[in-house]
């Protein structure tokens, strides 16, 4: 063997044993990223839950003011899940949640209890969302 075709082979090996390592890795890597990106989904549905969880609580025990502050922050959490989710499905049943922000709202500016029933649907669509 020449010299030359010595060094081709030697390139070609170490180019055969870095990919060897870094392939394997790359995937690996790639694997985490979406897994962390779907323990974010669920942290952010499960942080929508318990604010839907405290509007709810607060209604029933008629603190509308406390109740609006949770539902302001539950909206504004629940719009960002909007913007960030991929999945179709689920983006079209957050804006349906996402629907009910003024009627939610309003009625628990006004002190009225004619929300609990929106309250308490809002409530369990929420838990519903997987």
């Amino acid at each position: 063997m020449s010299r030359g075709s010595k060094l081709i082979s030697g390139a070609l090996a170490l180019l055969v044993v870095f990919l060897a390592g870094y392939v394997p890795s790359r995937l690996a890597l790639q694997s985490a990223r979406q897994e962390v990106q779907a323990l974010r989904e669920q942290v952010g549905l499960a942080q929508l839950r318990d604010h839907a969880a405290l509007v709810y609580l607060e209604t029933t025990q008629k603190n509308y003011g406390i109740a609006g502050q949770h539902a302001s922050r539950y909206f504004e959490q629940l719009r960002e899940a909007v913007d960030q989710t991929p999945d179709a499905g689920r983006k079209q049943a957050l804006q349906e949640l996402l629907a009910r922000r003024d009627e939610v709202i309003s009625g628990l500016a006004k002190g009225d209890g004619s929300v609990m029933p929106v309250v308490d649907a809002l409530f369990r669509k929420t838990h519903e969302l997987r």
